[in-house]
């Protein structure tokens, strides 16, 4: 559910930070809000080795990157219970260091992940988003056909 992600937004709210913003409106289900937060030529960098979740963790580009990072989001995972760890706003560079509860749907699998993610902000917008897990085999076995159950990663 991505209005989990509205606790996250919650918690460090900066009026005009483009990232708090993006988590806003993510959390609201506003998929055009999400991409009008990015530059037009943006990269989005998710390229970890997830081998069982083919087509999803690669490098992409442009609004349309964003619009399919987050789709794959939605329809992969559900989220639940996020974590601010730590939000760092700087002029050019937001660091985001969160844990939330995710299921992999498709095999119901579930686990609590640490997530990174650092933004490049030009000019008011998203130019680079670069996300990456603490451990990606983990996220990984969530993918894995065998025996449903639930981890702590």
């Amino acid at each position: 559910d991505p209005s989990a992600v509205n606790a996250l937004a919650a918690q460090d709210a900066v009026n005009d930070d483009p990232v708090t913003a993006l988590l806003k409106a993510w959390g609201a289900g506003d998929d055009e809000g999400v991409k009008a937060l990015f530059t037009e030529n943006c990269v989005v960098d998710t390229a970890m080795d997830i081998p069982n979740i083919p087509n999803m963790y690669k490098v992409s580009h442009g609004r349309e990157g964003v619009q399919e990072w987050f789709d794959n989001l939605k329809e992969k995972f559900e989220v639940r219970n996020p974590q601010v760890n730590d939000l760092t706003i700087g002029s050019t560079r937001t660091y985001l260091s969160a844990t939330c509860d995710v299921t992999y749907k498709k095999t119901g699998k579930a686990a609590n992940v640490d997530i990174t993610t650092t933004y490049i902000v030009d000019n008011g917008l998203i130019s680079k988003m670069i996300v990456s897990y603490r451990d990606p085999s983990a996220v990984n076995a969530l993918a894995a056909q065998d025996a449903v159950g639930s981890s702590e990663l």
